[in-house]
C-alpha cells in the first residue's frame, strides 16, 4: 500500500462511514481491542469531499509515514465531527491494543493526556477518568470497568 491508497481509504471512510482507521500497510482497524490516540500530532481540517481536502489528508499521511512504517500497531485515524457549526475531520495516529492489553492501553492514554480511548468492539469512547458532570465512569478501582449508560450494563476486565 502507498500514501495514495492510505489517503483514499481515509477519505472514503470519512465520507461513507464518518470515520476510518488504516495502517500504512492497508490493514483496517481490528474489530476488537482498543485504540489510543495521541501518537502523532492531532490535526483538525474542515471536511469537504474535494481535491483540497484529499491533499490535506495526504499531507498528514506523508508527515507520519516514518513512524507508521516502523510500528505496525500504529494506525491513521480520521473521524468527522461537527464543532461549533463547522464540519471538521480530526486526524490522528492511534496505537492498537488487544483486549488483553486493556491496562497497558489505559496507561498509554493517561500518559498521553487523552480524555478517552476507543473500544473497537463496542464502537464507543471509553473515558479515561471519572466525569462528574455526567456521572459516568469507565475506569475505576483495581479493575477496568466499563459503564455504558444507554445499555445499562457493566462488565469488568480483571487486571493481572
Amino acid at each position: 500500500m502507498n500514501v495514495i491508497d492510505v489517503t483514499a481509504a481515509l477519505v472514503h471512510g470519512v465520507a461513507s462511514e464518518g470515520s476510518s482507521s488504516v495502517n500504512i500497510k492497508g490493514a483496517l482497524a481490528p474489530t476488537t481491542g482498543y485504540m489510543v490516540g495521541g501518537h502523532g500530532t492531532e490535526t483538525i481540517i474542515e471536511y469537504g469531499y474535494t481535491k483540497a481536502f484529499a491533499e490535506l489528508v495526504a499531507g498528514y499521511v506523508v508527515d507520519h509515514v516514518e513512524s507508521t512504517l516502523s510500528d505496525h500497531t500504529l494506525y491513521y485515524g480520521a473521524w468527522r465531527q461537527a464543532d461549533g457549526g463547522k464540519d471538521n475531520v480530526y486526524l490522528d495516529i492511534s496505537k492498537y491494543y488487544t483486549d488483553d492489553q486493556a491496562d497497558e492501553a489505559l496507561r498509554d492514554a493517561r500518559e498521553r493526556g487523552q480524555l478517552a480511548m476507543w473500544d473497537l468492539e463496542r464502537g464507543k469512547e471509553v473515558w479515561v477518568e471519572h466525569h462528574r458532570a455526567t456521572g459516568m465512569h469507565q475506569w475505576a478501582g483495581n479493575g477496568v470497568e466499563k459503564v455504558y449508560e444507554e445499555e445499562l450494563s457493566t462488565f469488568v476486565l480483571d487486571q493481572h
